[in-house]
């Protein structure tokens, strides 16, 4: 198309776009701290350790719910409590009921 502006002009506003995203997305995962969240387990390692995600997550889209000692398998959903963030990631541990 004519008269467009210079690609880096077009660069520095998409990077000041994402810089803007990632910190609404960090900020909204830290207020997540101290909530309770129902994960479905999608991945569990050997340690325990397990990936999955909550409602509000897509696959494959989104970030993902890491929960540390992991109690369930693959397939199965867990209560979790959100403990801490890491990057886009929510760090979670199981709840005991």
């Amino acid at each position: 198309m004519p008269n467009q502006i210079p690609d880096d002009i077009k660069q520095e506003r998409v990077e000041r776009l994402m810089l803007a995203q990632q910190e609404i997305a960090f900020a909204r995962n830290q207020e997540r701290v101290g909530s309770d969240l129902l994960c479905l387990v999608e991945d569990l390692d050997e340690e325990g350790h397990a990936q999955g995600r909550y409602y509000g997550q897509a696959p494959e889209i989104d970030s993902v719910c890491l929960i540390q000692n992991c109690p369930v398998q693959p397939g199965d959903f867990i209560p979790c409590r959100v403990t801490d963030t890491q990057d886009y990631d929510l760090i979670c541990q199981p709840i005991q009921r």
